[in-house]
């Protein structure tokens, strides 16, 4: 059991320990960040294919001891800055990108790529705006490997990236995998009873996903 942790303690320790990245609500955002983000889902919109979850969410709802806990769906993308829009509001730039998922209970991306100099920081919150990921910048974006985001609730995130025009022509961002949530794991005590996983290795012993062991 030792070996089977969970995806998201996880992710959630490799943020905390090594990228610092907050989690946060609308009610913790600060003003000045209230007032630099949009927090709307008005965006392009990258949408990932329908898709039948039935037969995932039987077979996964069962907790087995001593098997990793199946609940998302991993999906190979290729999502740049070429997909997203670039406006300006507020006397500021800005990017944005929305990623949904029919029928999705939460969604997670992995980037192959991800740096974010300095005068620049991205946001990802959910459609609901009821969790904000970020500040991302240049004290926790630019590592080797991939990076990996926190489980987001709902079936649509948006990519919410901000700062000076110079530095935003510096940003480096490549999303290779988008993971559509089968299973509730919020409202089923994620990872309280099992261990979880996706359909991919997990990033044992190393910050976001630089290798991983097959269960």
């Amino acid at each position: 059991m030792k070996r089977f942790l969970t995806l998201f303690f996880l992710v959630l320790l490799a943020f905390s320990v090594h990228a610092q990245i907050l989690i946060q609500s609308l009610e913790t955002l600060s003003e000045t960040e209230r007032s630099r983000l949009s927090l709307t889902d008005a965006a392009p919109e990258v949408r990932l294919p329908s898709y039948d979850y039935t037969t995932l969410q039987e077979e996964n709802r069962e907790v087995t001891v001593g098997i990793p806990f199946q609940f998302g769906k991993t999906y190979d993308m290729k999502i740049g800055l070429e997909d997203g829009e670039w406006y300006d509001e507020g006397g500021q730039s800005k990017w944005k990108l929305k990623i949904s998922s029919p029928r999705a209970y939460s969604i997670n991306l992995i980037f192959d790529q991800l740096s974010v100099p300095n005068g620049a920081a991205l946001y990802i919150y959910d459609r609901n705006r009821t969790t904000v990921m970020g500040p991302i910048d240049e004290s926790n974006s630019d590592v080797e490997g991939e990076f990996w985001t926190d489980l987001l609730p709902g079936d649509g995130i948006i990519l919410e990236l901000l700062g000076d025009k110079e530095a935003l022509k510096q940003v480096k961002l490549s999303i290779s995998k988008v993971i559509h949530g089968y299973i509730n794991t919020f409202s089923t005590g994620f990872g309280a009873s099992a261990p979880c996983n996706v359909d991919i290795d997990c990033p044992v012993g190393q910050p976001f996903g630089l290798s991983g062991l097959s269960y």
